[in-house]
Formats: structure tokens, C-alpha cells, sequence
């Protein structure tokens, strides 16, 4: 008997006496069993996923007529039983169990039903070419690499941006403008959509515009950053010849494109005191470094609001026109993100607006169709967007809690968007693996934990070489069982591992520093005790992570390679306060 889909009548088929058992949901469509009271499976069938009443049919069956060799034809199963949720049906299935008869693939979230000439083997995979949670090609939306066209959020910081670039858009050279704010607060993204704004403008009035993104990350010298310039807009990177020849080279490449020539540095802190191509740049046309007919200008991006302060006085002056802060996001805006990124991420979910003659209207986006944007989306409704109030979401796939939970952790923590969307993408995947056909406040707990420690990881990491130290030193005394260290402790395995590595070796108040440091960075945790022997404050350490955790993180740093902190615990248990 081969499978088939249920036909228009399926109201007159649900008052026949059969009785349904959801199998899977493949592609948005509920197949279900459906057998006689006979117990003999008959076939699968496509029904509505929301009609009432199925997903309660789920008691335990067995089929005692098709245990072994199915008799006769028709569906097979050698099943104890049946549930409507896939993550049971997951926990019953083994291998080995029941055959089917079928000559099309159907595939099952976890499982493959393959076709064959005969009887066939149900295949079990942890893969699947579906989700019943994200939609195809949604999770996109929800990596780091996405950016969205609009950013309702940051109207007025995109306004300030606006005006720093009207002038190019006129034929002149853009203002130097500095965009700061922690990270996560759509500096990056601002600057990029009104920037394919100008780009857009400038192609369909035939205006000689050039643009360039640079990412300073790993960049720390302006000669690097100078050579980076000069292979974007030239092709040539002249890496090896003196900073005044680079820097000729990065003139004649601006000569060569001509125009308003547009610098984006993210990152730019990167740079630190080193300012040289900073000053340099703004002043080329005053200078005559450029062509008349060439207007140089710089957007720099930070995530750290003290480094412009640390400049030259002279290339603070002469780098930033305008300066625009982007202050962290509340929750009610982190919620409005998160909505919009849902409603094109996750299947079955819609946005929920309100028009101003207060109607209530659902949005959803057509991924198929359009790019993700919500322009096309507004088009088939009778109202402008900028003039509807975005109220939240109406998903199958998401619980209620769900976008609020998410958006409350991040706006408790920095107010990044950035951290707020990598909760909802965890909650969903953790969700997804468990078997779950719905993302629940469960799920956000633990993904949020799971972050947590991520950030905490990738926070050692980035330690100097002292913050490395002075957490070896610590995790060496803990794995030799001490508990509660005091300074003093920490202080001569400190000096032991410092001379071993060949670091400097600071004093030991100055290295308590970066222990409350770590303590800041929840890595270690730092009590406060009674007043030391020079009445000063007194300290006791221990670890916040597993001692395994950090020593992989430390024994993957370079200096700290030829540590066995197994053996140098085990010498410091017996006293002995040397590596040998």
C-alpha cells in the first residue's frame, strides 16, 4: 500500500472510526498514523497541524497482528508504542525495530524511512535536512554576520550619521565622524546601512564615490593600517618600505580612484596611542598630500569610550567633526529586535503590529519571495510601517516568555543586541537537540548559562601575560588542594612560574591587582577577610571555573606551553616551591 496524502475531505475521514497518532512533522505538514481498530496500520497521512483533538490520541498501542513479519500487505510496525512528540518517539525507536513498505523516502526528525523493493529498515541519523523549529534558511538571521537594513532603535544616532554624510552626497568630502558605545549596540550596523543609503543615492546621480569598510582587528601600528588601506583601494600592499613611502602610495591610490573617498575603521582602539595615519589622514587634502578633486574622510567605530581621550591633542582635534554615542538598548527595544529577527528565523512565526486606526494586523515574511526585509511584507497590507507599532510575536514555535526572557538577561547585563540574539539562537538550538518542538523559558536558563561560561572562557583568553600568572598560580594551588589562598600564597608560585616563563615579576600588590581584576571577570572569586599584617585590606582567592577549564585555556597560550601543572601541583602539596 503506498503512502498518500489526505484529500480535501479530511473532516468526513476524522468522523470515520479511525483513530491518529502524530508520527513527525516534515517540511510544516503533521503526518499521522492512522489504523482501524483492527490494530493494523493502514498508512500515513497529511493532516492540518493544528486540528483539534489529534495530538491527545497518543495512548500506548501495540500492534500484536505485525510483530515480526508483517502479514499481508499493507504498514508494518513492531513498536511497543507511539507518541505525538518526536523526542519519545526518539526514545523508543531502536535499531532493528519494525519494517515498513513504502516506495518514497519520508524523513523524520532524527530518523529515515528509506525505500526500498520490499520491506525496509527504519535508518537512524542525529542529522536531518529540516528543522521543525528554525525555518529554511531563518538561522542566518540570528548569526553575528547578519545585518539588518533598518534599525528602528537607533533613529536619532542614524539622523546624526546622516548629517556627518550629507555633504558627500553633495560632492564634498564627508565629516570625520567617531561612533562609540559597547559592543552589541548597532554602531557597526548603523554605519553600514546608511552608508549603502549614500552608495545608492551616489550610483543614481552618477556622483564619484568610494567606499571602504576596514576592520582594524588584530591591526596595531599606523603603519599596518596604512598598508591594509593602500592593497583595499589600490590593490598594492607596499609592506616593507618605509611609513612616508607607505603613506605616498596611499595618496596615489586616492588620486587614482578620485572623488569622495569614505574610511570605515571598526575597531579602531585597536590602534591605541599610535595615531600617526590618524592625523595624517584627515589633513591630506589641507596638506596637498590628494588631488584637488579627492575628499578623504574617516568614520571610526569603538567599543571603548576613553581611548579617543589618549590621542594626540592635535589628532584628536583634526580626526572627529562629529562624535555620536550609542547608549546600551532597554529591554522593551531588545524585545522589538529580537521579534523582528524571530519572525524570520523560526517557522510559523509572525509579527504582530498595530495601525493606527488601532487595528491589529500580522505580518510574516516570505523568505522564498524576498530578501527578509519587511518592506515587501508591508505591502500587502493597507498601512505604512513607520506608522504601526510593533506590539510582539505570534509563534507556534517560541512560548510567550521566550523573546521577553531574552531580551531582560541582556538589558540586565550590557543592553547588547548582540548577546541578546546569541540567547534566543542557543535557546532554539538546545531546544531543537532535545527534541523539543518548542523553544520554552527553560531552554533561555540554560543557554544563558551556557553563555555565560563562553564569555568567561573567552575572558581568559584574552588575559594579558601577568592575568595569565596570576590565574596559573592560582589554579596550580587549588589543584594541589588548598582553598581560601591568601595573597601571599598566590604570590610565591607567582614568582616561581614568572622566572620559569621568563616574565617580569611584579610586586605583590600590583599582581592582587590582577587577581581582583579576575575576580571582576568571574573568573576567580575574591573575599574580602580581616585586615592584613600592614593594615591594609586582606584577600582570599578561588576558582569560579574548573581548574581543567583553565588550564586548557592557559596551556593553549604559547608561554605557558612547557607547565605540567599536575606535577607542579603535586610539588607544591609537598612543599616544594620550585619547578625545577
Amino acid at each position: 500500500m503506498e503512502p498518500y496524502i489526505k484529500a480535501n475531505n479530511s473532516s468526513q475521514k476524522l468522523r470515520s472510526k479511525m483513530s491518529y497518532l502524530l508520527l513527525t512533522t516534515i517540511n510544516r505538514k503533521s503526518y499521522y498514523i492512522r489504523y482501524p481498530a483492527t490494530g493494523s496500520v493502514e498508512g500515513i497521512e497529511r493532516v492540518p497541524r493544528n486540528r483539534p483533538g489529534l495530538d491527545a490520541l497518543t495512548p500506548p498501542y501495540r500492534f500484536p497482528n505485525n510483530c515480526g513479519q508483517p502479514r499481508g500487505p499493507g504498514w508494518g510496525f513492531c513498536l511497543d508504542r507511539l507518541s505525538c512528540r518526536v523526542s519519545s518517539i526518539r526514545r523508543q525507536f531502536r535499531t532493528g525495530w519494525g519494517v515498513i513498505r513504502t516506495s518514497r523516502t519520508l524523513r523524520t526528525r532524527g530518523f529515515m524511512w528509506e525505500a526500498l523493493t520490499g520491506y525496509t529498515t527504519m535508518v537512524s541519523s542525529p542529522y536531518s535536512t529540516t528543522s521543525e523549529i528554525f525555518a529554511v534558511g531563518g538561522e542566518d538571521y540570528l548569526k553575528e554576520g547578519h545585518t539588518p537594513t533598518t534599525l528602528p532603535e537607533r533613529q536619532d544616532e542614524i539622523l546624526k550619521l546622516r548629517r556627518s554624510l550629507k555633504p558627500a552626497a553633495r560632492g564634498a568630502g564627508a565629516e570625520n565622524t567617531f561612533l562609540s558605545g559597547k559592543a552589541g549596540q548597532g554602531k557597526t550596523a548603523a554605519a553600514k546601512a546608511e552608508l549603502a543609503e549614500l552608495e545608492a543615492f551616489a550610483a543614481a546621480e552618477g556622483l564619484d564615490l568610494t567606499t571602504i569598510f576596514f576592520s582594524c582587528e588584530g591591526i596595531s601600528s599606523s603603519y599596518t593600517l596604512a598598508c591594509g588601506l593602500c592593497e583595499e583601494i589600490g590593490g598594492e600592499n607596499p609592506n616593507g618600505h618605509p611609513m612616508q613611502k607607505v603613506l605616498d602610495h596611499l595618496w596615489d591610490a586616492m588620486n587614482e580612484v578620485g572623488g569622495t573617498v569614505i574610511i570605515v575603521l571598526d575597531e579602531i582602539d585597536n590602534l591605541g596611542t599610535d595615531d600617526k595615519i590618524l592625523y595624517s589622514l584627515p589633513r591630506a587634502r589641507d596638506k596637498d598630500y590628494v588631488n584637488d578633486d579627492v575628499y578623504p574622510s574617516i568614520i571610526g567605530i569603538s567599543n571603548d569610550l576613553q581611548w579617543r581621550d589618549n590621542l594626540d591633542p592635535a589628532a584628536k582635534d583634526s580626526l572627529y567633526d562629529d562624535s555620536i554615542f550609542f547608549a546600551p538598548y532597554d529591554a522593551n527595544e531588545l524585545r522589538d529586535i529580537l521579534s523582528r529577527r524571530a519572525s524570520k528565523a523560526f517557522r510559523d512565526t509572525k509579527l504582530v503590529y498595530e495601525t493606527p486606526a488601532g487595528e491589529t494586523v500580522e505580518i510574516s515574511v516570505n523568505l522564498d519571495d524576498d530578501d527578509g526585509s519587511l518592506a515587501e511584507s508591508f505591502d500587502t497590507i493597507d498601512a505604512d510601517r513607520d506608522e504601526c507599532t510593533l506590539i510582539g510575536i505570534e509563534s507556534d514555535v517560541l512560548s510567550d516568555d521566550v523573546i521577553p526572557l531574552c531580551a531582560a538577561y541582556a538589558a540586565q547585563d550590557k543592553g547588547s543586541a548582540r548577546q541578546a540574539i546569541k540567547y534566543l539562537r542557543k535557546a532554539a538550538a538546545i531546544a531543537e537537540s532535545e527534541g523539543d518542538a518548542c523553544v520554552e523559558e527553560e531552554h533561555v536558563r540554560t543557554a544563558k548559562g551556557e553563555a555565560e561560561r563562553e564569555l568567561i572562557i573567552e575572558g581568559m583568553e584574552q588575559l594579558t601575560t601577568q592575568g595569565h600568572l596570576a590565574l596559573a598560580a592560582v589554579t596550580i594551588l587549588e589543584l594541589g588542594g588548598h582553598s581560601s589562598i591568601r595573597t601571599r600564597e598566590v604570590y610565591e608560585v607567582y614568582k616561581s612560574l614568572s622566572d620559569h616563563i621568563d616574565a617580569d615579576q611584579l610586586a605583590q600588590r600590583r599582581m592582587r591587582d590582577h587577581l581582583i581584576e579576575l575576580d571582576m571577570l568571574s573568573i576567580i572569586r575574591a573575599r574580602k577577610s580581616a585586615s592584613g599584617s600592614v593594615g591594609g585590606e586582606a584577600y582570599k582567592f578561588e576558582l569560579r571555573v574548573e581548574p581543567s577549564t583553565a588550564i586548557d585555556v592557559l596551556e593553549a597560550v604559547s608561554r605557558f606551553e612547557s607547565i605540567n601543572f599536575d606535577d607542579l601541583a603535586k610539588n607544591w602539596l609537598n612543599n616544594q616551591q620550585t619547578l625545577g
